[in-house]
């Protein structure tokens, strides 16, 4: 009883330390997330060749639809039948016929790899979110040269705009605030009298930090307006 106590220990151990490395694992970004559902997908696509062991190329089989036979009925048969419960899981009705061991491993299969394809799935969703958070934001570097810069934020930005409505040559403007993305483009959608040349590049921050500053390429502004 002790030494099994102790094996159990053991176990819960070793499951809590590898928890603890996919954790940190995970933590590093959406490349290391892929690469863990790369990692399990390619596992569960081998996982599917102990068919070979449960009778797949049988003469029960050898009439079901969704057992191959171009290759020699081995392994790579094997991986492609695999492969084609994960990718279609309709592929299961295919397995009409079959012995129950291979029927109940195609359903396994095909199960694991709907969760499988729902994580890749939220992973896109999340990044692509993410993303558009990011851009909302107004993180990005902006990258002009030769462009106004405004630092601030008051009533008389409108009109300053408008004044450049009316110049000769394009000019372009960049904005650096301490107010939220949405407010001051709805500000300025809003204020606003003539739009028509002049669309400002909107960063959020304070104007009073070099690495806004930074951010904004103030020196490669022609002209600052504070």
């Amino acid at each position: 009883m002790t030494a099994f106590r102790k094996m159990l220990a053991a176990w819960h151990a070793l499951a809590a330390r590898v928890r603890y490395r996919l954790d940190n694992f995970f933590t590093r970004g959406v490349t290391a997330q892929f690469t863990i559902l790369f990692v399990l997908m390619l596992g569960l696509i081998l996982s599917g060749t102990i068919g070979l062991w449960l009778g797949l190329y049988d003469s029960q089989n050898k009439d079901v639809s969704s057992v191959g036979h171009k290759m020699g009925e081995g392994f790579w048969d094997a991986v492609w039948w695999s492969t084609m419960h994960i990718f279609d899981p309709s592929y299961v009705s295919q397995d009409y016929g079959a012995t129950t061991a291979i029927i109940i491993l195609g359903l396994v299969i095909s199960m694991l790899g709907l969760v499988l394809f729902g994580g890749v799935i939220g992973l896109v969703s999340a990044g692509v979110e993410r993303k558009l958070d990011e851009l909302s934001a107004g993180n990005r570097p902006v990258v002009e040269s030769g462009h106004l810069l405004i630092l601030g934020w008051n009533t008389k930005i409108f009109s300053v705009l408008d004044l450049f409505e009316g110049y000769h040559k394009q000019v372009n403007v960049v904005i650096l605030a301490n107010h939220p993305i949405a407010e001051m483009l709805a500000m300025l959608r809003l204020g606003r009298s003539l739009s028509k040349r002049i669309k400002p590049v909107v960063r959020s921050g304070s104007p009073t930090q070099l690495a806004e500053l930074e951010r904004v390429a103030f020196r490669h502004a022609y002209s600052i307006i504070v």
